[in-house]
């Protein structure tokens, strides 16, 4: 649904309960951890590889999410890559869909108070964004996450010790 979304409200729609989902996961992984630093890789997915390709899983698929197949085949025609490993993925991703980063830091940071509410150590949380190729491209997101970490009021034991970088691949 997420990735088939035609426009934010429909993205909006899509995001509704991943925020729980999300922070479960992120508290169990904070747990497991402990006081150890948990790097935590932005969303990455070449997204074209989760969408259906046999007629029987598209006219599923358009079923599921009260589509025409047609309209369901011409949006996935226009979400196909040519070659996935440059395409719309990593910090493109997150600039062109900031709800989703949006959701998975709100994700994090419900998972960081989880995880203290039961355990004495703080923990160290550490957000790579990848697929970097510009300072630009850091800069955009670090303030996007730096506002979404004060409106969430991340706790001031985890905000110290946490840690914002990227890994440079192009």
């Amino acid at each position: 649904r997420l990735i088939l979304s035609e426009d934010e409200a429909d993205r909006g729609a899509a995001l509704t309960g991943l925020i729980d989902y999300q922070t479960e996961d992120y508290s169990a992984l904070f747990t497991a951890m402990g006081a150890a630093p948990v790097t935590v890789r932005l969303f990455d997915p070449p997204l074209h590889e989760f969408l259906p390709r046999s007629d029987e899983d598209i006219d599923e698929t358009a079923a599921s999410l009260g589509l025409a197949v047609k309209a369901l085949r011409l949006r996935l025609d226009r979400l196909a890559e040519v070659n996935p490993m440059l395409g719309h993925r990593g910090v493109r991703l997150a600039i062109t869909y900031p709800e989703i980063l949006e959701m998975q830091i709100e994700a994090m940071i419900a998972g960081v108070k989880a995880t203290m509410a039961r355990q004495a150590d703080p923990v160290t949380l550490e957000i790579m964004v990848p697929f970097v190729s510009t300072a630009s491209d850091v800069t955009f997101i670090r303030e996007r996450v730096d506002a979404i970490m004060e409106r969430a009021d991340m706790p001031r034991a985890a905000r110290v010790r946490y840690a914002f970088g990227t890994m440079i691949e192009l």
